[in-house]
């Protein structure tokens, strides 16, 4: 998921050298590839923590109807934080 965000950023970024931009390579170790993994890396990282919207929706997708149940709550936000942390890796 970090490369697949990475490389997102690094299509994105403006590229100053001589030429055309180089080719995104799978591992490859640009200054621009390594700033686009530096980038990928904080924007997964600032998705960590679900939003309550996120935490409300999940809940109605499972088909519960008392949104109140904290228990249940705090189970989504650790299979969000689980999924975020595994993109992280």
């Amino acid at each position: 998921m970090l490369d697949r965000v990475a490389m997102v950023i690094y299509d994105r970024m403006e590229y100053d050298g001589v030429g055309s931009k180089p080719v995104w390579v799978e591992g490859g170790n640009s200054l621009k590839q390594d700033e686009a993994r530096r980038t990928a890396r904080k924007a997964i990282e600032a998705m960590r923590e679900p939003i309550k919207a996120m935490v409300d929706a999940s809940w109605q997708k499972a088909g519960e109807t008392t949104p109140d149940d904290k228990g249940i709550r705090q189970a989504i936000r650790i299979a969000w934080h689980s999924m975020i942390d595994a993109a992280l890796k």
